[in-house]
């Protein structure tokens, strides 16, 4: 059964990528079979875009195009500018609300399953669990790396980046994340650490 996008996430991306990518943005998209969008983006909402499938060549040109170590850059810059977009929208003002309404020791488990919820309803089936160290959300597809092989670490940076950027906006506490497991490297999922310690 395939995957889909949502728009509203694809919608991003692209925004995101355009000023990321610059005077390379069309040729991206050329190469990413995606140029029905240069012009014209899909509507914001979160009805299906594309499968993870397709979705996966534009973060895949990226990586032809560019290498590994700038394309870590570009997918780092990629999750800072889809926080700040994220940051802006209407619905922010109700997440922080429900974060700081609660203790501080238990606004971090709280973002966790907002996370984890916000990538169900718009990217993949995400659960989650538990350790002593942290909270771990393991993504059923990654469309980030789904095309991407033979890199030397986790490379879904932008994943890292955007929940990394959305913590302390929303729950006014900063959240140590990593990428543990990355689908790029082997691994059968992609699996993000979210550390109870910053």
């Amino acid at each position: 059964m395939p995957h889909y996008i949502g728009s509203s996430l694809l919608r991003g991306t692209l925004q995101a990528v355009k000023r990321a990518s610059g005077p390379q943005y069309a040729t991206l998209l050329a190469q990413a079979g995606m140029l029905r969008y240069l012009e014209t983006l899909p509507p914001p909402d979160d009805s299906p875009s594309c499968t993870a499938e397709e979705y996966s060549r534009l973060p895949a040109a990226v990586f032809a195009m560019l290498g590994e170590p700038l394309t870590r850059l570009f997918l780092r810059n990629l999750g800072t500018l889809g926080a700040a977009r994220i940051a802006g929208v209407p619905q922010m003002a109700a997440w922080t609300a429900a974060a700081r309404a609660l203790p501080p020791e238990e606004r971090t488990a709280w973002y966790v399953r907002w996370v984890a919820a916000t990538n169900e309803q718009i990217w993949t089936h995400s659960p989650i669990t538990e350790d002593a160290t942290a909270w771990y959300i393991t993504m059923e597809v990654c469309a980030t790396c789904l095309a991407i092989r033979g890199v030397s670490a986790p490379i879904c940076d932008n994943s890292t980046s955007l929940y990394r950027s959305l913590a302390e906006p929303i729950t006014g506490q900063k959240v140590r994340v990593a990428e543990v497991e990355c689908a790029a490297l082997g691994a059968p999922h992609c699996k993000f650490a979210f550390y109870k310690k910053p």
